[in-house]
């Protein structure tokens, strides 16, 4: 068996039931995780107990050879591999442009005042007031860099440089340390090379804590946090929801290939096995149009799973959390949408006739990679937008991390006397409607202006 579920879609009340049941997957808080972290949080509340904790909870947690706290600041030379290190640099440089363009998209027409645009209308027809919004980039972020047991350059790429082209003055990263206490050198690399204040040798909840909370004399808590990690940081972060600004919550990565006759088996397989790489939690769904297609898909499976390196993550991964839906007789072509909408994946895959077409249709999909030669590493790698996404269906509201993750819009209103009088009238009829005597008041007080 290589998929946990196989589903075969036959007539409308099957695909119902179908979306139903996908439409019902959400974020679920694991009870005995969040006891600890709130256990871990307040052990870090005490600004005097701070330093001392933290190094604690890195010891006991992250690795017992960290003796005190590992703060990194930008070191005079990092030893890398040449080919990582223009890797790195290829992937920052595309990664920077694509967010610059989106910066200049959305704020095409904007006013631009050393680090903030604005845009203005009238506040009336009559008056010469103006109104209108200001997009000022947040004072400082910290990033969530998952590490321990691997290391992971391109989670410093995907969530710094938004910040960096949204205007953040101040990037903090916090990253789990190896077993010997030590931050890799590719994240050390890619996180100078960004120009990042310091790096802290933490993961987890404790992590999350030391970003929102700041750490004393070394750095001040951070306004927006941003970054994937487990649980921990997933509890710690609906901790501090409110209290700073947050990205979402990442779940396990997601996949969804689309596959018809027109598309590759090979290439569709790869796409699948990509996201269900980075563990056994990893979720997965593959859409095609009938059974004999299914087959041919399962035998690729199997051919790509017997050599690969990760192959009892991945393996583990479909046959847990793995389903083929099989959309029969026309089901595909007039209702693969539906089926993608209600599970909203993280990743999609179309490698289907008419792919781009079906992309405008979309409206549930943190990303999508269209035809053959669009592979699912490019996104999580090389092509520019961030890799990190929402998950578990948080797709229908939720973004990639993106400049705006970073970035807040003020409103301001400046009346004359002609706005002032406009205004008064609505605004004192509304106050006194409401029963807010105060409101109504304020707003009379203006129509006094008048000559």
């Amino acid at each position: 068996m290589i998929f946990q579920k196989t589903t075969v879609i036959r007539s409308s009340e099957d695909l119902e039931k179908y979306c139903v049941r996908e439409r019902s997957r959400a974020f679920e808080s694991n009870s005995n995780v969040h006891q600890r972290v709130i256990g871990i949080i307040e052990k870090l509340l005490p600004l005097e107990n701070r330093k001392r904790e933290l190094e604690l909870l890195v010891k006991q947690l992250d690795s017992p050879e960290a003796s005190e706290i590992n703060i990194l600041r930008r070191p005079t030379q990092i030893n890398l591999p040449s080919d990582h290190a223009n890797a790195i640099d290829c992937a920052i440089q595309r990664v920077t442009e694509f967010h610059q363009v989106q910066l200049e998209k959305i704020t095409c027409g904007w006013d631009f005042d050393g680090d903030r645009f604005a845009w203005h209308k009238p506040v009336t027809k009559k008056g010469s007031g103006t109104q209108g919004q200001i997009l000022t980039p947040v004072e400082s972020a910290g990033i969530y860099v998952p590490g321990g047991l691997a290391s992971y350059p391109s989670s410093v790429i995907m969530n710094v440089i938004p910040a960096k082209v949204a205007g953040v003055k101040r990037i903090i990263i916090a990253t789990p340390p190896g077993a010997d206490g030590c931050i890799s050198t590719a994240v050390q690399y890619a996180a100078w090379k960004l120009g990042v204040e310091a790096l802290v040798a933490a993961g987890g909840a404790h992590a999350i804590a030391t970003l929102a909370l700041g750490l004393g004399d070394q750095f001040d808590g951070a306004d927006v946090i941003a970054g994937p990690g487990n649980d921990y940081v997933n509890e710690a972060k609906r901790y501090f929801w409110g209290k700073v600004g947050l990205d979402g919550l990442a779940g396990p990565s997601e996949i969804a290939v689309a596959l018809d006759d027109h598309g590759s088996i090979e290439f569709s397989v790869a796409d699948l096995l990509a996201q269900v790489e980075h563990a056994p939690d990893n979720i997965a769904r593959l859409y095609v149009p009938s059974e004999k297609l299914l087959d041919l898909c399962i035998l690729e499976v199997e051919a790509q799973l017997e050599n690969a390196p990760r192959k009892t993550v991945m393996g583990e991964s479909l046959i847990k959390h793995g389903e083929a839906v099989v959309l029969a007789y026309g089901l595909f072509r007039d209702h693969l949408l539906d089926a993608i909408e209600a599970f909203a994946p993280e990743h999609l895959s179309l490698q289907v006739e008419h792919g781009s077409e079906l992309m405008k249709k979309i409206r549930n999909a943190g990303s999508i990679s269209i035809g053959s030669l669009s592979a699912q590493s490019f996104g999580d790698y090389s092509a520019g937008p961030s890799h990190t996404l929402p998950t578990k269906r948080a797709s229908r509201f939720g973004n990639a991390v993106n400049v705006q993750t970073f970035m807040k819009l003020t409103s301001f209103l400046d009346c004359d006397e002609n706005d002032a009088l406009e205004l008064a009238e609505i605004a004192e009829v509304l106050g006194n409607l409401e029963g807010l005597p105060a409101h109504a008041t304020n707003a009379r007080m203006r129509n006094f202006i008048k000559k």
